[in-house]
């Protein structure tokens, strides 16, 4: 890939992952972190312990994902990025081990509850893979799944975002369509980021 494109795709991916990672924090992550009933709802006000930490720790996860990515700040900063790194992996266990609980209480369709549940393994499992790459100093395997893991990471945003806007277009019956819509929105970035990383055209993963 030329250097220019390079650092031009981290740009141009930011223009759409940054308006969804800022409605998200708007309109679920910060008013959930006050824990009213009138912010959680009567669906989540019996889990709401379990939400509240969910949240939290997705939301941290959500914001130190990235910096992670930072060449200058790997390269510059190295026991900090490692501090950073292990702070993510904690937050991503601790908010994938709350999301298997509200999957297995939701009640909304076996569909919905599989794909939430499928989201908190993949999250498990490629954040762990990732932390074992470090450790044996594997960094390009590292790094590859980082990305895999943050792409997991992202998926709750954007199905919040894609079920707030089939919402207002008027799908309004929630067991038929938020099971097939939560795969969409996990297994499709998957599969985009997949075939980036598998193209060849990525020999860096880092934003400089």
């Amino acid at each position: 890939m030329p250097e220019n494109s390079r650092a031009t795709w981290p740009r141009s991916l930011a223009w759409v992952l940054v308006p969804l990672g800022a409605y998200f924090l708007y309109a679920h992550a910060i008013p959930r972190l006050a824990m009213t009933e009138a912010g959680y709802g009567e669906y989540y006000w019996d889990r709401r312990g379990w939400l509240l930490a969910h949240t939290a720790a997705g939301l941290l996860a959500t914001l130190l994902g990235p910096l992670q990515f930072v060449t200058r700040f790997r390269a510059s900063r190295p026991d900090l990025h490692r501090l950073t790194g292990h702070v993510y992996m904690l937050s991503v266990l601790v908010a994938a081990c709350c999301a298997i609980v509200l999957a297995v209480t939701s009640q909304i369709s076996t569909s919905y509850v599989a794909g939430l549940l499928l989201g908190a393994s993949l999250w498990l499992v490629t954040g762990g893979i990732a932390f074992s790459a470090a450790h044996r100093r594997e960094f390009e395997t590292h790094r590859a799944w980082m990305i895999r893991n943050y792409a997991v990471t992202f998926f709750f945003i954007v199905f919040f975002a894609a079920y707030d806007a089939a919402g207002a277009l008027g799908y309004t019956d929630v067991v038929a369509f938020a099971g097939p819509l939560v795969f969409a929105c996990l297994l499709v970035p998957l599969v985009l980021v997949e075939a980036w990383l598998r193209s060849g055209s990525s020999p860096t993963f880092g934003v400089r």
